[in-house]
């Protein structure tokens, strides 16, 4: 298993390659690498297309316990997760699901409508922010 992260601080842009199985400690891994480069707020592109996503019960309430833990102190942007197996695409969209007031993580076959999504998670995003700052 391997993690590969690289963060574009111009652009406001997170990248993330796996290799191998991806279990807890893996995903936390990548969660605490982008609070050590002050990404939280990135839209973040996870290429996992070499790698198999796979938690057992017990790691699943781990990631939401630090993933909730962490949200207290920092807002996340959308994170994107392209995938190559079913199992995987389901663990993604079961994270997703419950994470869904921490972050929006949305599971991907291919890259080019990862990063689709991504661009319009941040139109989004930014339209909801100058609606909320016309409205105080």
């Amino acid at each position: 298993m391997s993690l590969k992260t690289t963060f574009d601080h111009q652009l406001r842009r997170g990248y993330a390659t796996y290799l191998g199985l991806v279990n807890y400690d893996w995903l936390q891994e990548f969660m605490l690498d982008v609070i050590r480069h002050n990404a939280q707020s990135y839209p973040k592109l996870v290429n996992g297309i070499q790698a198999q996503l796979r938690l057992q019960p017990k790691e699943i309430s781990q990631f939401l316990e630090f993933a909730m833990a962490v949200a207290q102190q920092w807002q996340f942007g959308p994170v994107a997760v392209v995938v190559s197996d079913v199992s995987s695409y389901q663990e993604v969209h079961t994270l997703g699901l419950l994470t869904e007031k921490i972050c929006r993580v949305h599971p991907f076959w291919d890259l080019e409508a990862a990063e689709e999504w991504l661009n319009s998670a941040v139109a989004d995003e930014s339209k909801a922010r100058a609606a909320a700052a016309v409205v105080e």
